[in-house]
């Protein structure tokens, strides 16, 4: 209650009593007001000097994480699990502990506690995006194939924007044999990543292996115009090319390739297909022979020479490399079927219908018609 001072004064004169009463009651809400004040000042207090506290200790946990994660780094696997393990025991819910444990335990091959540490890590905290994807990469480790694509999914529910989880999601259904949803994965992965050389890589070997002969090559094109160094990609180019009948294009790729990557074999094996179908054979001679240069107990490179000089009319050097091919693997139903079909060019009937024999042998269900040589003949490139 608020009085004018004149007015205070006429009450204090005219009735004392009941000013001494409103003066008692204003001291006591003065009193209980400054009571309140004390109370809050004293748990606002409290409440500082507990984030003061819990500050410290973030700021310690994060010391000694950072501290704990160095020898990591420097390749210390053995340090950082050791202390990854006496950090874990002292802060068992801290869920960034957990996972550096798994990566420790990981860098050391145990895959199992690995494995476990994670699992902790994402139970601890069900989003956590990055221990999911390790746990993804442990399980693929392991070969455990379709728990791998499960914590892939994780992730990428996670964390939507990480082209990693999105392409290793797409490597394990690839894994799994599910390249119609691995195709989809790969292309989020392009999405957030598209000067990605390797994602377009990866792509373009999905749909080859899904008859996408088209998509196949547009991918890898894709690949060699963000990465045109790289042979591997150039070589897969030339390969598709190839594969479709592209005999031009697939030399020009082809030669592009084996003059980056002289020492890439797969280039040169295809580029000495690919001279050969153009009908250049002698170019055909010198690819398919660099080939085996570089891989020489590579069968199919043995057969493609012999196939090369068989379109030369070298009789004795094709069955010499088909004999090399056999003597390479004895089992090798190819080879002795292009031996047959040498010999029977030849007129060498006898040795033919030896060689026929044993293609037999290995392959049993296979039906001796006048046209099955030459079918064999044009088997490896269709």
């Amino acid at each position: 209650m608020k009085l004018s001072d004149v007015k205070w004064e006429l009450l204090c004169w005219l009735r004392p009593g009941k000013a001494a009463k409103i003066l008692e009651r204003e001291h006591k809400e003065a009193a209980a007001k400054i009571l309140a004040l004390r109370k809050e000042e004293q748990a606002l207090a409290k409440e500082e000097q507990a984030l003061r506290c819990g500050l410290a200790e973030l700021e310690e946990k994060r010391s000694q994480f950072e501290e704990m994660s160095k020898p990591l780094d420097e390749g210390n696997s053995v340090e950082v699990l050791d202390r990854a393990k006496a950090f874990v025991s002292r802060y068992p819910d801290d869920f960034p502990a957990h996972l550096m444990l798994g990566l420790a335990y990981d860098a050391l091959n145990f895959r199992d506690e690995a494995i476990a540490a994670f699992q902790q890590a994402v139970k601890i905290k069900p989003d956590y995006a990055e221990a999911w994807h390790a746990l993804g990469m442990a399980f693929g480790q392991s070969g455990r194939d379709d728990e791998a694509v499960e914590a892939f999914r994780r992730a990428t529910e996670a964390k939507p924007d990480s082209a990693d989880s999105w392409c290793f999601l797409g490597k394990s259904l690839r894994k799994t044999g599910r390249i119609d949803e691995a195709i989809p994965a790969l292309r989020e992965a392009i999405k957030l990543r598209p000067e990605d050389a390797e994602l377009w890589y990866d792509l373009g070997y999905l749909y080859d292996e899904s008859n996408r002969a088209d998509d196949a090559l547009a991918a890898f094109r894709e690949a060699v115009k963000l990465k045109p160094e790289s042979a591997i990609a150039w070589s897969e180019l030339g390969r598709l090319h190839y594969n479709v009948g592209n005999l031009d294009d697939a030399i020009t790729t082809l030669r592009r390739a084996s003059q980056l990557d002289p020492d890439h074999f797969v280039s040169w094996f295809y580029l000495g297909e690919a001279y050969r179908r153009s009908g250049r054979k002698d170019d055909a001679i010198l690819a398919s022979k660099q080939a085996i240069n570089l891989n020489p107990e590579n069968v199919d490179c043995w057969i493609s020479l012999g196939r090369a000089y068989s379109a030369a009319d070298l009789t004795e050097d094709a069955v010499a490399a088909y004999k090399q091919a056999i003597k390479i693997n004895p089992e090798s139903y190819r080879a002795w079927a292009f031996l047959a079909f040498r010999y029977t060019q030849a007129g060498r009937t006898e040795e033919a219908k030896d060689a026929a024999r044993r293609v037999f042998e290995l392959k049993p269900d296979l039906e001796l018609e006048p046209e099955f040589l030459e079918n064999l003949e044009s088997r490896k490139d269709a």
